[in-house]
């Protein structure tokens, strides 16, 4: 079979699978074209689809997922990726490596607006998701016990958990402060 100039752009990745004392070689390939590795000519390409499934059936699970990993892996690393919005360093916007109160608040700022969907200046518990706050967090910063968070409330439990995450009591904390256990609950108001 003559593979198409396009069907050929594409990778062909093997994946080696042994069964028994015999050795198969069963290749993917991501193409209209070509279905698969043919056993019944010992190894040739073939354009007939599988026996069990239809000609234009949509991939499987498994074949979807494949095809995710393997092209994900040869894609270059991102810069935003390298550099979350909610990492230490962007938070930290002096670049002192410490995070101060007025830099905690300006991130939980922006990180109230993403989670205010549908800006109504409050969040509810619902939109804050699970496990970002305990039950008694949200009690706490809850102070009218309307059942929402308004933005003011949000920063009080921002001050309340930076406070619990200085342990010096500077009013900045370090990155190895930011990143201890007594700083979670802090992280998870800020990312």
């Amino acid at each position: 079979m003559v593979i198409s100039e396009s069907a050929s752009a594409i990778r062909n990745h093997a994946l080696d699978l042994s069964s028994g004392p015999k050795r198969e070689t069963t290749m993917l390939f991501v193409s209209a074209g070509c279905t698969g590795v043919s056993e019944e000519n010992d190894g040739a390409l073939s354009d007939a689809p599988p026996r069990d499934r239809a000609p234009h059936a949509r991939p499987s699970r498994r074949q979807l997922l494949l095809w995710g990993l393997l092209t994900t892996g040869f894609a270059a690393p991102s810069p935003a990726l390298a550099r979350r919005a909610s990492s230490f360093e962007a938070i930290d916007r002096d670049r002192d490596g410490t995070i101060d109160l007025d830099e905690a608040k300006r991130a939980a700022e922006s990180r109230f607006e993403q989670l205010d969907r549908h800006h109504t200046g409050k969040l509810s518990h619902a939109e804050l998701g699970r496990g970002r706050l305990t039950v008694a967090q949200f009690s706490w910063a809850d102070r009218d016990h309307d059942g929402t968070l308004t933005r003011e409330e949000y920063l009080a439990l921002v001050e309340r958990e930076f406070r619990a995450a200085d342990p010096d009591h500077e009013g900045t904390v370090s990155r190895a402060e930011f990143n201890s256990r007594a700083a979670l609950p802090l992280r998870r108001l800020l990312y």
